[in-house]
């Protein structure tokens, strides 16, 4: 998408960055030709992204995590940490 000179100086002079603009269009809403995102959808973003937060941090205590998956069916899932130990000594013994 192109950006006006105009457009420019505008987000300058009111402080708004290329990052929020994207932020906007990915998650805004369209009235008429407006993209807005209001403060009712960043609270509801914030506690999404506080969701999701605590579920990597969950993930990176495990060391990862793996799924196993063929043919669209999940097989299996298993915490990397614990597998990749033992894996690697499988390795070590048959060298």
């Amino acid at each position: 998408m192109t950006i006006t000179q105009h457009c420019v100086k505008q987000m300058h002079n009111r402080g708004i960055t290329n990052n929020m603009v994207e932020l906007v269009q990915l998650f805004g809403y369209q009235v008429g030709d407006r993209l807005i995102m209001d403060k009712k959808q960043i609270q509801e973003l914030l506690v999404e992204i506080n969701e999701l937060r605590h579920q990597l941090l969950k993930m990176y205590e495990k060391g990862g995590v793996a799924v196993v998956e063929k043919n669209g069916a999940l097989i299996t899932a298993f915490a990397i940490q614990k597998r990749i130990g033992k894996i690697k000594k499988q390795y070590k013994h048959a060298g």
